[in-house]
């Protein structure tokens, strides 16, 4: 009886080795749980992340508010004047603007609508969308592309962060998780495209929540310097 017990426990019964490999399902565990393969999963969702939200804004006509935002952005870039924009940290400006490679858009800032705007708001609306679309030389779907490519990166970047802590707290079922329930949603995937601070601001949230919980979890100087640079980077 005992030798029997053992041989079930040992997977040996009859001389009959029946490994967890033959199995199942541990071996079905191992195979989900490697990293490598949830590192591609991820890779292929922030991809698909990606590009799904630039293919939605491809011949799509500017929002709202984003004449407003990317002239704004070319003036902060340009000639450091927040005057456009002053509700809104500049730092993701300064990163949309990188993707403009240098172009420059025509831009009359001694307009009244510009000199005005320090004392009536409302005029900045006026002189953005006149400075896109009414300022001869200027392509507004060509600057504003330029500038919707850069903070679809924050938008990758953004899913693999979370990822990236989903990993950290529960292995790479959870990243694996974390990051589909990211890369398909519709507000992330229609927002990450647009000229706004939306998703900069939420990239820049989780990454300061990251840093003092790391911080917790153990306190060291770079952890310390990572809180100090993340904390600093919210608005």
């Amino acid at each position: 009886m005992a030798k029997a017990k053992k041989a079930i426990q040992t997977g040996r019964l009859g001389n009959a080795e029946t490994p967890a490999r033959a199995r199942g399902g541990p071996a079905r565990a191992r195979l989900w749980e490697h990293g490598g393969v949830a590192a591609g999963v991820v890779a292929v969702l922030v991809t698909t992340f990606a590009g799904m939200s630039w293919w939605g804004v491809q011949d799509r006509s500017a929002t709202f508010d984003e004449p407003l935002q990317a002239a704004a952005t070319y003036v902060v870039s340009r000639h450091h004047d927040y005057r456009v924009d002053l509700e809104n940290p500049p730092l993701w400006q300064y990163w949309a603007a990188l993707g403009t490679g240098g172009a420059e858009l025509k831009m009359d800032l001694g307009a009244p609508d510009f000199r005005r705007v320090l004392g009536d708001e409302s005029r900045r609306w006026a002189w953005s969308v006149a400075t896109l679309y009414s300022t001869p030389g200027n392509d507004a779907d060509r600057a504003l592309g330029s500038l919707r490519r850069m903070l679809i990166v924050l938008g990758a970047g953004l899913g693999a962060l979370v990822a990236w802590w989903g990993w950290r707290l529960g292995g790479t079922a959870a990243a694996v998780l974390a990051a589909c329930l990211y890369c398909l949603d519709p507000n992330f995937l229609a927002h990450a495209a647009l000229v706004k601070n939306d998703v900069a601001i939420s990239l820049a949230t989780l990454a300061a929540a990251m840093a003092v919980w790391a911080g917790g979890r153990g306190l060291t100087a770079w952890r310390a310097g990572a809180i100090a640079i993340a904390v600093g980077v919210l608005p």
